[in-house]
């Protein structure tokens, strides 16, 4: 009987070595190898792979540096690795401030019974307001999407999401009792 084991690779140890650094170009990155230059993530964690890696892409460029040289040019690397992931995160935190505000207009408006059109008034009063006291961030505002039909999408939304919440929590009552009034429209019929 000739029974194949698979090696798993987990089980191998491998651990990334910070000499790599300097020597090939290459970080961790969230538990894979990536190199600085071309930013391509080296499938396995071993030093043949990454040592092929630099050698077939990279050696003609970066191996005429040695010492101090070298280290300069790994550090203008990594600082243009984390200036790029840094960009991607504030431009994600600023798209998640400017969905927030505007949840929370549409949520004043569905509370206040006010039509959804008011929205694109509320924004010309806070454009105009920004503008005589914070100038220079004006465009922040000019951002927040304040459309009749984005409103509507966004209370559609937040009614989803409450009706939602309200199904889960009533998967849990034993009772519960409905109190209902009777409406009436302009001529008085129910």
């Amino acid at each position: 009987m000739n029974v194949s084991k698979k090696r798993k690779i987990d089980s191998e140890c491998r651990v990334f070595q910070h000499k790599w650094i300097n020597q090939y170009f290459v970080i961790e990155n969230k538990g894979k190898v990536m190199c600085l230059v071309c930013r391509e993530l080296i499938s396995v964690l071993k030093e043949y792979n990454i040592k092929r890696h630099y050698e077939s892409k990279h050696k003609v460029k970066y191996d005429s540096l040695y010492g101090q040289l070298r280290e300069i040019e790994v550090n203008k690397l990594q600082k243009a690795l984390t200036r790029e992931q840094t960009i991607f995160s504030k431009i994600t935190t600023q798209n998640k401030a400017i969905i927030s505000a505007s949840v929370n207009v549409a949520m004043l408006i569905a509370k206040e019974g006010k039509p959804f059109t008011d929205a694109e008034f509320v924004k010309k009063c806070v454009l105009s307001m920004a503008g005589n006291i914070c100038p220079d961030i004006v465009h922040k505002f000019e951002e927040v999407p304040l459309s009749a039909r984005t409103i509507t999408i966004r209370i559609e939304d937040v009614g989803d999401n409450l009706l939602n919440q309200l199904i889960k929590k009533t998967k849990t009552f034993q009772y519960f009792s409905l109190a209902l009034d009777e409406s009436t429209d302009i001529v008085d019929s129910a």
